[in-house]
């Protein structure tokens, strides 16, 4: 077991609960007072700042565009279809869980990592490409 599995629990929610999750996010998203923190993995422990994260990650992902700004618009766009997983990092017990969702914006098929603390005014996010291609949606609808 690696330690990564150890420091995680990785759990499927019912669909009202995520549901419910997105339609709090897209209310705070819309708050003047947001403060929208993007992380890295390693990051997840401190409050990071977009403008302090290293920027020549974020220009890969989004060359010419303001990171805050993409990943907020992608954000208003989540549905319960992209939802994957929710986790919750051991190390940190008195942290939110994490919703994870994968989300094509701005042309990257990204997972999109979003914690939204208790006084829906901080919103958390851990961006990075999406590379596994059996990924199982709980709530994607298949068309055959």
């Amino acid at each position: 077991m690696s330690t990564m599995s150890k420091n995680y629990n990785h759990r499927i929610e019912q669909k009202f609960v995520v549901q419910h999750f997105i339609e709090q996010l897209r209310e705070t998203l819309r708050n003047e007072a947001l403060e929208l923190f993007i992380q890295n993995e390693e990051e997840q422990d401190q409050e990071v700042d977009a403008e302090d994260l290293d920027q020549n990650a974020l220009s890969v992902l989004f060359p010419n565009q303001d990171a805050a700004i993409v990943l907020t618009q992608g954000m208003r766009e989540l549905a319960i279809g992209d939802y994957l997983e929710t986790v919750k990092d051991k190390r940190f017990p008195n942290k939110s869980e994490r919703r994870v969702f994968v989300k094509t914006i701005a042309d990257q098929l990204l997972s999109v990592s979003v914690r939204l603390e208790s006084d829906l005014a901080h919103v958390y996010v851990e961006v990075s490409v999406f590379e596994e291609s059996e990924a199982d949606f709980p709530f994607k609808k298949v068309i055959s």
